[in-house]
């Protein structure tokens, strides 16, 4: 992220890490003022289009200066075609951009063009397992780096086919033939042609891509590591990988996936494909990838347990119109929530949200935990300037007094009523359960955060939801007390 806070600051933006040496999270204020900047063309093509985006709105002109090889090229061609198409006419010469400055974007109609980068992974499975898989509209005039898999698949031996705007795979023989790949223009297709050429019978060879170390996740080692669980061979040198199929057949070894990219190869939430390779290749898959993004406060590469051997599934996902999904650990680095439906404008009370937390905390109670939690509500996103924006609203509080060292003796030792026990035998023995892991009460953090913001929808409506413990063994709550007024049961 360097080149583009440093480009964001000479641009007049004050650019402020959350630690020391730390690159995320960061806090950027504005505004910023027209400029002519630097960026090295050799990293992202995103640093420069989301620069395009920014000074296109400014009243000057800009200018931004790409050092080297610009790798990516056709992403940034989609972006100036948007532009373009918005009344943003962007002028460019050898090595720089020039932004008009124009003022506010025009306002025209248009259709969004199918994505290839999702579709070329329902292209390869077509290829994989011998199916057939129609995807579109892809209209010619659009950019679209990732179509580059197309040719490869015909490299391969599956059909493909041009049908007005779409694009249709059909699947050939296995194995699959081997293939020559460049990577520069369309990294992201990475993961999946190195797996294609897992599945290949002789040695594939993909060149280029040197950016793919600066993705979400360091994505030319964890494709290596994928490729090798699969069996295949694979050897890579300055230029190029060269891999050699086909896979071994083997149970997949399961691996720490910190990417979005490389479990969608793996078979996960594609039980028909996954049946078609059982049987096509005799790889069978019994554990699922999913892949983790850091979110708020969460590390890189620490992979929560969503589904064991057994097929037992933790579902934190709750809800229809309105979505709310649970994260976070009793003692990972926070919980919170990420509420989902809510109404572009709706007003949003922090004191008030923030006084429901104090009032859900057992701190300073008798018959609570001794933990100490000050539960300080942080708003990530989906509010801004007191009402929501429309878009998801995640909330969340740290984990401040976090001790593993005291549950470290009762990993074998399931605690009498607690989850332990049915936690382990449902869902496999990899739950982190310090503090009881996600089965913990304090995971009703987010769950008090998502009532807390849906409390004025159901107020204007004339609706109040009231929860009390109506006895507890042999003591009840008297029939009376049922029918007092709201105030004096918050009381």
């Amino acid at each position: 992220m360097d080149p583009l806070l440093r480009a964001l600051s000479e641009l007049g933006a004050r650019v402020r890490p959350a630690a020391p040496g730390r690159s995320l999270p960061f806090r950027i204020e504005g505004p910023l003022s027209a400029g002519t900047v630097t960026l090295p063309g050799s990293v992202s093509s995103q640093f420069l289009s989301g620069l395009l985006f920014a000074l296109a709105g400014l009243p000057s002109p800009s200018r931004v200066r790409v050092q080297g090889p610009q790798v990516s090229q056709p992403y940034v061609e989609a972006s100036l075609r948007v532009l373009g198409a918005f009344g943003v006419r962007i002028q460019r010469g050898r090595g720089w951009y020039g932004v008009p400055g124009n003022g506010p974007f025009r306002p025209v109609p248009m259709e969004i063009p199918a994505d290839a980068s999702s579709a070329a992974y329902l292209f390869a499975g077509a290829a994989l397992s011998g199916g057939t898989v129609r995807v579109g509209p892809f209209p010619v005039a659009w950019p679209q780096a990732d179509l580059a898999v197309l040719p490869v698949l015909r490299a391969v031996g599956a059909r493909v086919v041009r049908r007005g705007n779409d694009w249709e795979v059909s699947g050939g023989p296995l194995p699959l033939r081997p293939f020559r790949a460049d990577l520069d223009a369309s990294p992201d297709l990475a993961p999946l042609l190195a797996v294609l050429a897992s599945f290949g019978r002789g040695v594939s060879r993909l060149t280029g891509g040197a950016q793919l170390v600066h993705k979400e996740s360091d994505r030319r080692r964890g494709t290596e590591a994928l490729v090798r669980s699969l069996g295949a061979r694979l050897r890579r040198s300055r230029e190029e990988w060269a891999i050699q199929g086909p896979p071994s057949a083997r149970k997949l070894r399961r691996l720490t996936l910190s990417d979005h990219r490389r479990p969608l190869l793996g078979g996960g939430g594609r039980p028909r494909l996954t049946r078609a390779l059982d049987a096509r290749t005799g790889v069978r898959r019994r554990q699922v990838l999913s892949p983790v993004l850091p979110g708020p406060g969460r590390p890189r590469g620490r992979r929560p347990s969503h589904r064991a051997e057994g097929g037992g599934r933790l579902r934190m996902r709750f809800g229809e119109a309105l979505q709310v999904t649970v994260f976070g650990s009793s003692h990972g680095p926070d919980v919170g929530s990420v509420v989902e439906g809510l109404p572009a404008g709706l007003p949003v009370d922090l004191t008030g949200i923030q006084a429901e937390l104090d009032r859900r905390s057992p701190v300073g109670r008798k018959l609570a935990t001794r933990r100490a939690e000050r539960d300080q509500l942080i708003l990530a996103q989906g509010v801004s300037g007191g009402r929501t924006t429309g878009g998801p609203v995640v909330g969340y509080v740290r984990n401040e007094d976090v001790r593993r060292g005291p549950y470290r003796p009762l990993e074998d030792v399931p605690r009498p009523g607690h989850a332990d026990y049915p936690a382990r035998e449902r869902y496999g023995g990899s739950l982190d359960l310090s503090g009881g892991g996600i089965f913990s009460g304090r995971m009703t953090v987010g769950l008090v955060l998502a009532g807390a913001l849906v409390r004025p929808v159901l107020t204007a409506q004339g609706v109040s939801v009231v929860a009390f413990t109506r006895s507890i063994h042999g003591i009840s709550v008297p029939e009376a007390a049922l029918s007092l007024p709201l105030s004096a049961l918050k009381a």
